[in-house]
């Protein structure tokens, strides 16, 4: 399931979100019906976005709780982009189609395999999204359940 206004006024009464914008560009798309956009998140990219509001829906329809930037290992530094530490489930966008991305360096890349290596070890079942497969994230949670 997608988000829509309803979802993101529930939220809003219940305390979880502070204010949202609806963007409406009718130039681009006049069918469009407007992109939501949270306050208390940070601008980011229309995936990782979407992956946030749908994890957050999603959280709130199975009753888990979504945390941003969770750091699971107690000695390393490594986080999560989204954690749903009652599943043990984990959520990370790969921003490699951006032009400054640390996924894209041979550094960046073998420190991201080493925290996916150590999170499978410490039995995380980690989700990789992209900005060409993130439209897949309820269906592959879905999964699960």
């Amino acid at each position: 399931m997608t988000w829509n206004l309803k979802h993101i006024e529930d939220l809003k009464k219940q305390g979880k979100i502070r204010d949202y914008k609806v963007y409406k560009n009718q130039k681009r798309n006049p069918q469009a019906p407007g992109r939501v956009v949270a306050k208390h998140f940070p601008k980011r990219s229309k995936e990782k976005d979407y992956i946030a509001w749908n994890l957050l829906y999603w959280c709130k329809e199975h009753s888990v709780q979504l945390q941003e930037e969770y750091k699971f290992h107690p000695d390393k530094k490594y986080r999560f982009d989204w954690a749903i530490p009652a599943l043990m489930i984990a959520v990370e966008y790969e921003g490699i189609f951006s032009d400054k991305s640390r996924h894209t360096t041979r550094g960046g890349f073998i420190k991201d395999t080493e925290k996916y290596n150590t999170a499978s070890g410490l039995g995380w079942r980690v989700f990789r999204f992209t900005a060409n497969n993130y439209e897949n994230l309820i269906t592959e949670l879905n999964k699960l359940i």
